[in-house]
């Protein structure tokens, strides 16, 4: 809204982030700038006659209320801004402002400026800033986790409506929901209740369940948690609130220790998504709080645990080496008889009940004994109880030099070890008898054991052996070699110790088959060496039993290899696949395409092109072309290509980057195509020793795929099957192409034949039918019967389904018909005038008409 008279002023207030109001002396508004609009709704140009009360003295900025209602303004009156914020929560009819009024003179007349900023989010801000630092304050100053709940519960009020809150804690271990805090209009619960019983629950399906399981803040309306029970999703447990605002408790390091949910009864209070991220904000720093809560009281109740443990506890500080005072003995001293206060007193010190022949094993307190900060030190030696009995016991020393040699603290660990010295001593009777008889049987043993790893050591093949446990117990010099280790890296080692996850869980069944049953088998596997090849194995394995039991007590395996059997199978297969897809495959696509899948079969064959080269021409096409990066190449005159070299040499070809620039400068190949990491091509040769193409495949990352030279003799030994077929498929494609053209000429010659012999039959049925005519009308004057000579033989030459005549009456005008035959017998005794019908135009015109 302007004024004609602040019209120049709009520029500049217009650009304003604050509300701009200007007033003239009895305070009615007489200009708005952009903003100020927005709070004023659609059509301010109605409040030309609206006024703004008096509402301050102050000529400085002050936090004030605007209503959006009437637009008055209204002071705080000093109020704490946390308590205006809580009242504005539900309003929607007042915005927390800053505002200020100043007058101003313009064109000779005063004004009042004023001029106001929303701020509701600034000291919301701050509030939430001062909320946080709270809770961590409460953290540390309150007594218990009840008093922390109660420090978080007024703190979550001060931000907004919060009569209703409860906390539940989650232990992820148990699984079970506590509710130490809970604080509800309608639901109450005995703190005996709290804690013991009632409301500690498995996980089912409440809304704290709910909560936890979806892992993220939730507000919910009564209507959403009644739709939530319909599904099935939750069980309503309690009253039925208006609404729920839940925010799980995690830690920074993302672990959910329980949930923080208010809840309102009263219509009138709505939680926003405001209040939503709000609360989410500080529910870290809630969970921390409560965290670092729980693990002070766990902390003290493992300090009480340990108090009334066999573990006895001195804590004992040295000061210059000399001053000694006992700073802490825990009570169960009293197991050797003693009291902690005689100690804490100086009315005993630790020495006086250590044995005498045993203080020399005590730590020398006036020593230094490390030079580090902290140490650990452990000793055996005896003390003596109140009652003078001898105990043993286990010491382990901490010390902590706090301020180098001058202050030194010692903690005493002490453990009654009497019984396991006395059952030592004994047991060590028993190992004096038993050792020289083990050292015996042991060298017995040994001399059995090489024995017997001579002997397998001479049989060719691989053996190994297994426990019960399937734990490796011995190989021979073969299956070391084979597998590329020691039989001292292998014993004692577990199958998935040794092979990869596949093979380890295939053996593993295997192995346990043959113990299970009892049952020697043979097993057929492929195993990666050491030169990191595969080989086929045949494993003959047979269980081995002791004389005092009938339960196998481990196997024996032979490995048999194969991999040369499997490997001619494999290419006597690819041969005879080749062999036959001559005849079963369409056309040569279709051939390169199955000669493509079989290649792949033997070695990897990601890209594979297959060239053939024309003598008569010396041109190369590219009829089959699979490449990651390369598009098919066009046929071309013979180059200087790697292709074209090795059609011309005949000769098989490995080209690598080890290999690549000697080879190809030495023969003067020039590049063509992507820059592969490794080609290998080899000559496509008929039985003549013709070379008619070449075979490649190629590899762009070594790292996935490396060829050798074993896969050169692989490919070199199946390309002239290859060459064979393609030459078999090629010369039955030109048979096949012949034997199209022949039929094509053969079927264009009879059909030229064919329409020779109908027109040389027209001509003569026409001759027949005019001889006809000629006869009849020789030996007959009727001129019906001429009539019928006529239209028979022009039927007959033509081949007409109807015959008519049509005479020319020239005194009647007329065109009379006569009687016709076949489609025309209707025609007779009619009459037409010349000048309709097809007959008409004919006479008039004298034309043929078609």
């Amino acid at each position: 809204m302007q004024n004609d008279a602040l019209l120049n002023l709009d520029p500049v207030f217009s650009s304003f982030e604050e509300a701009i109001i200007v007033l003239d002396k009895t305070r009615r508004i007489i200009y708005l700038n952009a903003k100020a609009e927005q709070w004023f709704g659609n059509n301010p140009s109605t409040l030309n006659s609206h006024s703004i009360s008096k509402w301050t003295n102050a000529i400085t900025k002050q936090v004030a209320l605007f209503n959006l209602v009437d637009h008055s303004l209204k002071s705080t009156n000093s109020k704490p801004i946390g308590e205006i914020l809580l009242e504005l929560h539900d309003s929607k009819d007042w915005m927390l402002v800053e505002a200020k009024e100043a007058p101003f003179d313009w064109q000779d007349k005063t004004y009042i400026l004023l001029t106001m900023q929303e701020v509701k989010k600034k000291y919301l801000a701050e509030e939430v800033q001062r909320a946080v630092y709270e809770i961590s304050d409460a953290a540390v100053s309150t007594a218990d986790l009840d008093a922390l709940f109660k420090r978080v519960h007024e703190i979550i009020s001060s931000l907004m409506p919060a009569n209703n809150l409860y906390i539940a804690i989650y232990d992820a271990n148990s699984e079970y929901i506590t509710f130490p805090y809970y604080v509800d209009e309608r639901d109450y619960l005995q703190p005996d209740e709290r804690k013991i019983k009632a409301r500690d629950r498995k996980a089912k399906r409440g809304l704290t369940e709910y909560l936890l399981h979806l892992g993220q803040p939730a507000l919910l309306t009564d209507q959403k948690i009644s739709d939530l029970t319909k599904q099935g999703e939750i069980r309503m447990i309690g009253s039925l609130p208006l609404e729920w605002l839940g925010i799980p408790l995690k830690t920074l390091q993302g672990k959910v220790i329980g949930v923080l949910v208010i809840q309102t009864y009263i219509q009138g209070i709505q939680y926003t998504e405001q209040d939503r991220d709000l609360l989410e904000f500080v529910s870290t720093q809630i969970a921390m709080a409560i965290d670092r809560k729980l693990m002070e009281e766990k902390r003290q109740q493992e300090l009480e645990l340990f108090a009334a443990g066999p573990v006895v506890v001195f804590k004992l500080l040295v000061e210059n080496q000399d001053s000694r005072i006992m700073e802490y003995v825990s009570p169960n001293i009293e197991q050797f008889g003693y009291q902690p206060e005689q100690f804490l007193s100086g009315e005993l010190s630790f020495l006086e009940i250590v044995h005498p022949e045993d203080k020399n094993l005590v730590i020398n307190l006036s020593s230094s004994h490390s030079s580090d900060s902290a140490n650990f030190l452990s000793e055996e030696y005896r003390i003596l109880t109140a009652n003078g009995e001898i105990r043993w016991v286990y010491d382990l020393t901490y010390i902590h030099k706090v301020k180098g040699n001058e202050l030194v603290e010692f903690i005493f660990y002490i453990y009654d070890i009497t019984h396991h010295k006395e059952t030592e001593n004994a047991l060590q009777l028993i190992n004096e008898t038993l050792e020289n008889r083990v050292l015996e049987r042991t060298s017995q043993l040994k001399e059995t054991q090489d024995f017997l790893q001579l002997v397998i050591d001479t049989i060719p093949a691989p053996v190994f052996i297994l426990d019960r446990d399937l734990v490796y117990q011995g190989c021979n010099h073969a299956y070391e070699e084979l597998n590329g280790i020691t039989q001292k890296e292998l014993i004692g080692k577990t199958i998935p110790e040794i092979w990869h996850s596949d093979l380890a869980k295939q053996f593993a069944e295997e192995n346990m088959e043959i113990l299970t049953t009892g049952i020697s088998k043979s097993y057929e596997s492929q195993n990666p060496t050491v030169d990191g090849n595969y080989r086929n194995l045949v494993y003959i394995k047979a269980p081995y039993y002791r004389e005092s039991s009938a339960e196998p007590a481990g196997l024996v395996g032979v490995a048999m290899d194969i991999t040369d059997r499997k490997r001619n199978e494999k290419l006597q297969s690819t041969i005879y696949q080749i062999s036959e897809a001559a005849n079963a495959t369409n056309d040569l696509d279709e051939l390169f395409t199955f000669i493509h899948q079989v290649v792949n079969e033997l070695i990897p064959a990601r890209n594979l092109y297959i060239a053939i080269y024309d003598a008569e021409t010396d041109s190369v096409s590219f009829p089959y072309f699979v490449d990651e990066f390369s598009e098919s190449p066009e046929p071309r005159v013979a180059g200087t290509g790697i292709t074209e070299y090795v059609i011309k040499s005949g000769e098989p070809l490995l080209l690598t980057y080890e290999n690549e620039e000697e080879v190809t400068t030495q023969n003067e190949i020039a590049p063509t195509g992507a820059d592969s990491s490794q080609w290998l091509g080899v000559p496509l040769q008929i039985e003549t020793g013709k070379t008619i193409g070449v075979l490649v495949v190629q590899t762009y990352d070594e790292r996935e795929i490396s060829y050798t030279e074993s896969d050169k003799e692989l490919l070199t030994f199946v390309s002239n099957q290859i060459a064979l077929a393609i030459e078999r498929k090629q010369a039955q494609e030109a048979l096949h192409k012949l034997n199209q053209e022949l039929e094509q000429k053969v079927a264009k010659r009879t059909q030229q034949l064919n329409e020779q012999l109908a027109e040389l039959t027209q001509r003569e049925r026409e001759l027949s039918s005019v001889v006809s005519m000629a006869q009849a009308l020789r030996e007959t004057h009727q001129l019906d019967e001429i009539y019928e000579a006529v239209l028979e033989s022009t039927r007959v030459a033509i081949g007409a389904s109807g015959v008519s005549i049509a005479i020319l009456d020239q005194e009647a005008d007329e065109l009379v018909y006569i009687p016709g035959i076949g489609n025309f017998q209707t025609h007779k005794d009619l009459r037409l005038k010349p000048d309709a019908g097809a007959a008409g135009w004919v006479v008039r015109n004298k034309k043929v008409y078609l």
